[in-house]
């Protein structure tokens, strides 16, 4: 795998003769060391964005571009070879939100860094456009992994992809980045795997059946892997499966035919392990995908006993080391909640009992884990006028109620967790989707395919 990497980023590197004589200009060879710059004036802003500082060369290196540009330009013979090809810069920058993703404005993320470092007696500080900003060092597989994942893990609506049209131009110093890494000595693995789960209870099979249309395009504009559905009524096995086909999984299932079914669907293949509903208010499903086993449920209030039944059906992989998600509507509320329901969901009955004892268990709350202050999964305006008579009653029943719910192993691998209330769900649902990404490495994913 690392010689392939290897041979991938000198077949990017030597394109063309001009480029890779450009590359070996530069006073550091093709060593990169990169840089986070704060601005240390930033205003009003409550957020810290750095840039990403990628060179070639030294800091102190760095009030001698021109000379190194015009080096570059002289040794290619080809300024207009130099000027398309971004990563032939001495030094180079990206934007960035919180350093979590890149921020992309004008759909040119890379850019050519024009600054100089303005030392003093106790930092180093670079001046830039006449800002200047405080430099720290940035660990390269920080920056490899902001490069292979430009959306970061921070949910932003965007009016730009953090990529834009560039989305080679990223990829290609990802590899760079990684190459620099192996020359270091230092330990590269391949880029880990990034799996996006989403659970949503879909109000009755996609509002009656009125907006499976605009589901199918929100759900596959998510680019999930997998997602765990609620309340499918109306929906058999099958056409789930033709649904599921438009948002990009080839697989799909449920628990039953009639009442409430839950489903499951998947790019990877599913084994399905258990289908109840004898016992339970609705059911739940047991299918094992991307080497995890998932339990999608659908409780019902104050049947404690229904979530006592999951727990003991997931204890014996959990003892074999195996992964474990407990996702879907609980119908119930997190303690974690406690502040926000006290003060805001005046309408709501608050039972704790679901969640307790899911925790208890030492279950991990995904979304709480990533993103403490996302406390409403449901109700979305489209319960007006049917379940709330207007906007200020529907404010007084806003609470969480669906969760992703990890064992404490495979929490530590969880990336990001937070519950999407964009607006196209307010016309398909009452419940808001909740959304956790995993980061599972080629290895580790191998090795559960071969079990």
């Amino acid at each position: 795998m690392l010689n392939r990497i290897l041979a991938i980023v000198l077949t990017l590197i030597c394109l063309g003769t001009a480029r890779a004589k450009v590359l070996t200009a530069t006073p550091a060879g093709d060593s990169l060391r990169a840089y986070w710059l704060e601005d240390k004036d930033p205003g009003t802003a409550d957020r810290s964005n750095p840039l990403l500082l990628i060179t070639h060369v030294s800091l102190h290196q760095l009030s001698e571009l021109d000379s190194l540009r015009d080096e570059s330009k002289g040794q290619s013979g080809n300024e207009e070879v130099k000027a398309n090809y971004i990563l032939d810069a001495p030094a180079i920058y990206l934007e960035t939100d919180e350093g979590d993703s890149i921020w992309n404005h004008d759909d040119v993320p890379v850019k050519e860094f024009t600054g100089r470092l303005a030392p003093n007696s106790t930092e180093e500080t670079i001046v830039s456009d006449d800002r200047e900003y405080q430099v720290r060092p940035a660990d390269l597989e920080d920056v490899a992994r902001l490069l292979e994942n430009p959306e970061g893990n921070i949910h932003l609506h965007r009016k730009f992809s953090a990529a834009g049209g560039a989305s080679r131009t990223l990829h290609a110093l990802s590899l760079l980045v990684r190459r620099q890494m192996m020359i270091r000595g230092e330990e590269v693995g391949p880029a880990a795997d990034r799996i996006r789960i989403a659970n949503w209870n879909v109000l009755y099979g996609f509002n009656h059946s009125k907006a499976v249309d605009e589901a199918s395009q929100w759900l596959a504009e998510q680019k999930l892997d997998v997602a765990a559905l609620q309340e499918l009524n109306g929906i058999t096995e099958s056409k789930l499966q033709e649904y599921a086909k438009t948002w990009g999984h080839d697989f799909a299932v449920t628990h039953k035919v009639g009442g409430f079914p839950v489903g499951l669907t998947s790019k990877e293949s599913i084994e399905v392990i258990e289908k109840k509903s004898a016992g339970f208010h609705h059911g739940f499903l047991h299918c094992k995908t991307y080497g995890i086993h998932f339990f999608v449920v659908h409780f019902w209030p104050g049947k404690s006993n229904e979530v006592d039944e999951i727990l003991s059906r997931a204890s014996p992989y959990l003892a074999q080391n195996e992964k474990v998600i407990i996702l879907g509507d609980f119908n119930g509320c997190s303690r974690k909640d406690e502040a926000f329901l006290i003060e805001h969901a005046k309408l709501r009955e608050r039972d704790y009992t679901f969640v307790d004892r899911v925790e208890d268990q030492g279950y991990v709350d995904l979304v709480h884990k990533h993103d403490p202050k996302a406390k409403i999964s449901c109700p979305s305006p489209i319960t007006i006028p049917r379940w709330a008579k207007d906007t200020e009653e529907l404010r007084r029943k806003e609470y969480r109620i669906d969760f992703i719910f990890a064992d404490p192993e495979l929490a530590k691998s969880s990336r990001y967790g937070t519950i999407l209330r964009d607006r196209e769900i307010d016309v398909i649902s009452d419940h808001y989707p909740v959304l956790i990404e995993l980061e599972m490495g080629q290895s580790e994913r191998e090795m559960d395919e071969e079990d």
